[in-house]
């Protein structure tokens, strides 16, 4: 089924999903090699542990985190974990 339509070219939208195991211990970078996402979701399904993520933005620009539905205020620079 055709969902959009530029004069030419038709397409079709779609949710990518990217689905992967990790250990809820540790800490990982997420870095894309193409342009990211508009909105990005990560969801953590486990029932204890936790896990650090870094995503690497290389587009200058304002950004909002959601935990639960709140919103996370920004925390201070620290150099010497580089985040």
């Amino acid at each position: 089924m055709d969902h959009m339509w530029d004069g030419f070219y038709t397409g079709q939208k779609h949710k990518s999903q990217f689905s992967t195991m990790i250990q809820t211990t540790g800490a990982y970078t997420i870095e894309y090699t193409s342009t990211p996402f508009k909105n990005m979701r990560y969801m953590l399904r486990a029932t204890k542990g936790l896990v650090k993520v870094k995503v690497h933005y290389w587009n200058a620009g304002s950004y909002e985190v959601y935990a639960d539905g709140e919103k996370i205020e920004q925390n201070d620079w620290d150099k010497s974990i580089g985040a």
